[in-house]
């Protein structure tokens, strides 16, 4: 996916697109302070212990291999979701799923599911 940018690539270039989802799920739009390692302090040992659950240990060790010891700014990275979404509308809608259904599913007005489905292209078409 070549839509990120900055911080945001490298932590997709280091451990992954679908474990860097994840991290910007739990930590987006926070300053996170990595840890120096497993057990260094008490402090670090818990968030080192929690990063490792969330995205797995060898993640968790490269980014405090590269990271450790710094705070970074995690990004959110919403429009990672917000275009799977819209990806999503234009298949439902093109398997036969009403506007209204969708805007049903997917929580947004009939009026936004009839933008997303004017402006996106499906892969198909391409």
């Amino acid at each position: 996916m070549n839509h990120f940018t900055g911080t945001a690539k490298d932590f997709v270039d280091l451990i992954g697109l679908e474990v860097a989802i994840r991290l910007f799920d739990a930590y987006g739009g926070t300053d996170y302070p990595f840890p120096k390692g497993a057990n260094n302090n008490p402090d670090g040992a818990a968030r080192f212990e929690s990063l490792a659950t969330l995205i797995g240990l060898s993640a968790a060790c490269e980014l405090v291999r590269v990271y450790g010891g710094e705070t970074v700014y995690i990004p959110n990275c919403r429009y990672v979701h917000t275009r799977a979404r819209n990806q999503k509308i234009v298949r439902e809608f093109d398997a036969g799923v009403t506007l209204e259904e969708l805007a049903k599913r997917h929580r947004i007005s009939s009026r936004q599911v009839s933008m997303i489905l004017k402006r996106t292209v499906t892969p198909e078409a391409q």
